[in-house]
């Protein structure tokens, strides 16, 4: 018989408190599911019922944000066992309605393909370092081939739950050196583990995904990392094409422990020199004082003191009350009350009035920790000069809302239809969304003035880390953010941690730029914001044409006689600003305010009617004229249209091709 051998070490890293990893075990949490009787689940809009037919369902069940899921038990359990990987069965409530997640680190001994098999009844799932390799509906066996390195922790994660019937969960192997299929754990010999090995199993991590429109380049932004109690910075990272950007111990972040401050101790002593009070509300917490006697000689400053143990009462963070005076105070925070009456220390309390006498010695020592990291987005500033936030359809949708219905601005004017599109369109930032921040919009197309040109991208910028996707449209002026940073400090006991973060910005109520929230729905006459559409089959197109004459440069766009009811048009023209400038813009038609407005090297030409009462269904013409700084003969490559809107009355997008 051919013999083969074949090794994998297994090992669990424990976040439940444990002192110590246990050779050839795993975690285990076992949830009571479908409220243990059967019935479906919803939370934030994801439904569960019955058997998972799918991925996303199956996550779900197991979530104990789901009012139908509720943990029942957790603890480590051998791989090899009933409640391992054999048959999946850890300990739970019941034999029905139940769900069962493991996980665990495993080291292959030999490189190359592994086949995995995960059979269950029911629906199941296996996860290696947070990939998704299998998802196995009931019920049956599923197969999965990945290629390992020999020597190197691999995180796994099986998933699965049992609705009624028949229930099991098993994992099993086939290495590359045999057919055959193995149990994990089945040879304990081979697992072993140590604490020490956990640090190069699990690393520090941070993944970021920021959700920017996909009309923009995400390449160009950029992250960098902040250290503000070091007074350093680290170099700027570009995130990728998906917008997301990853950080680990050997790219940005800071593993470093250093000394964050003073603990207090307290051990049962012979004199009072502690005082707690009772429970007051309107701190919320107890004062907790400590004699100044018992500074001296140890060189503690008592700002510095920023966490107190005090006996069986409380050990965690303390905020300083008052400490100018003889007495150092301090705020153990929350009511506790019920701790203090079932102390073991009753002997060393003395009550008097509203506090008690603690008979208690006071010492000191340091308390390590991570410096906190400042993550800061950043963006190409050349890249973000060419993109227009504003736009004539930013404006036509915000005066639908004002000029319509119950509004102006309170949320009923039957445009806007999310707390974020008002949140966007108070440029002027004071709170209220109203005809003066339209005003605003409309100077910065029409008017020789650029009201933002003193806003930096940050200024603009609203970067959200919740409640993009439900922002209250009767209170969206509240808790705006309006930062471009995030604080992530370290944790031990989570050492692997994601972030995800929605971006938008000030002015763009049509979401060109920044990323749609999920809630924005198409009611009224407030169609798509996001791209154009064609009302009908159509053959007019907007004429472009260049001519030199003399010294000038004449750039014609002529939109034709239609019936498309344009009541805003906006054209976007750069120009080499070295070889020529430009003059002014003269309009055929001037029935409908029309503008022009220069800026440096571009110019904003267009027509805009606030009120929707005049259109350019009579077509116009736009003449823009340029002087020449010197002479030239060709005038191929002077102008470029780069941007072309046109929108109705209604804020809705006409398409007419270029030609």
């Amino acid at each position: 018989m051919r013999k083969f051998i074949f090794n994998i070490i297994l090992v669990l890293l424990p976040i439940w408190g444990y002192s110590q990893s246990g050779m050839g075990y795993v975690n285990y949490k076992s949830y009571k599911t479908h409220y243990g009787n059967g019935n479906s689940s919803t939370y934030n809009g994801v439904t569960y019922s019955g058997i998972s037919n799918n991925i996303n369902e199956l996550i779900a069940v197991l979530d104990v944000n789901q009012p139908g899921t509720t943990l029942t038990h957790q603890g480590e359990i051998s791989a090899y066992s009933d409640g391992g990987f054999i048959n999946g069965r850890a300990p739970r409530w019941n034999g029905e309605f139940y769900a069962v997640h493991h996980w665990g680190w495993f080291q292959p001994q030999e490189t190359g393909r592994y086949r995995f098999a995960l059979s269950s009844d029911d629906a199941s799932a296996l996860w290696i370092d947070d990939e998704l390799k299998l998802f196995r509906p009931c019920c049956g066996t599923s197969y999965v081939d990945v290629n390992l390195t020999a020597g190197k922790w691999y995180r796994i994660d099986t998933k699965w739950q049992e609705y009624t019937g028949g229930d099991y969960m098993r994992l099993t192997y086939s290495p590359p050196s045999s057919t055959s299929y193995w149990l994990f754990g089945s040879n304990p010999n081979q697992l072993k583990v140590t604490n020490n090995e956990l640090n190069t199993i699990l690393p520090h991590k941070l993944d970021i995904t920021y959700n920017i429109n996909d009309n923009l380049d995400k390449t160009k932004f950029n992250t960098t990392i902040n250290f503000p109690s070091l007074n350093t910075t680290t170099t700027s990272t570009n995130l990728s094409s998906n917008g997301m950007v990853n950080y680990d111990e050997n790219n940005g972040i800071d593993t470093t422990k250093y000394s964050m401050g003073k603990k207090a101790t307290t051990t049962a002593g012979s004199v009072e020199w502690c005082i707690i009070y009772d429970y007051d509300s309107n701190l919320g917490g107890h004062r907790f004082l400590i004699d100044d006697r018992e500074f001296r000689n140890t060189n503690v400053n008592p700002q510095n003191v920023n966490k107190i143990q005090l006996f069986d009462i409380y050990d965690g963070d303390v905020t300083i009350y008052n400490i100018s005076g003889f007495w150092k105070q301090y705020i153990l925070p929350g009511d506790l009350t019920t701790e203090i009456t079932n102390s073991n220390y009753q002997s060393y309390l003395r009550r008097q009035n509203n506090w008690y006498g603690t008979r208690a010695e006071v010492s000191f020592e340091d308390v390590e920790g991570f410096t906190p990291h400042e993550i800061i987005l950043g963006v190409d500033e050349t890249y973000w000069s060419t993109q227009n936030i504003i736009s004539i359809q930013d404006i036509a949708l915000s005066f639908s809302e004002l000029t319509s219905n119950n509004g102006p601005g309170l949320g009923s004017g039957g445009t806007f239809t999310t707390g974020i599109e008002y949140l966007l369109g108070d440029v002027n930032q004071d709170g209220s969304f109203d005809f003066q921040d339209t005003q605003l919009m409309l100077q910065y197309l029409f008017g020789d003035i650029d009201p933002f040109v003193s806003q930096t991208f940050t200024d603009k910028l609203r970067m959200f880390e919740s409640g993009y996707d439900s922002w209250s449209i009767n209170e969206w002026s509240t808790n705006i953010p309006n930062t471009n940073k995030f604080i992530h400090t370290l944790d031990e006991s989570n050492k692997e941690k994601t972030k995800s973060l929605d971006i938008a910005f000030l002015g763009d109520v049509n979401f060109s730029h920044s990323y749609q929230p999920l809630n924005l729905t198409t009611v009224g006459n407030s169609l798509s914001r996001t791209m154009s559409l064609f009302r009908e089959n159509t053959t007019e197109n907007i004429n472009l044409s260049i001519e030199k004459v003399g010294e000038n440069v004449k750039l014609n766009i002529n939109i034709p006689i239609n019936q498309k009811n344009i009541t805003g048009s906006q054209f976007k023209i750069y120009f080499d600003n070295n070889r020529i400038e430009y003059v002014n813009t003269e309009y055929s038609n001037q029935s409908i305010p029309n503008f022009s407005t220069n800026r440096n090297n571009y110019v904003n030409v267009g027509s805009f009617s606030g009120d929707g009462s005049q259109n350019l269904n009579e077509g116009i013409n736009y003449t823009i004229n340029f002087k020449l700084k010197e002479d030239l003969q060709s005038i191929l490559g002077l102008v470029a249209v780069t941007f072309v809107e046109l929108v109705d009355k209604n804020g809705q997008k006409i398409n007419l091709d270029i030609k």
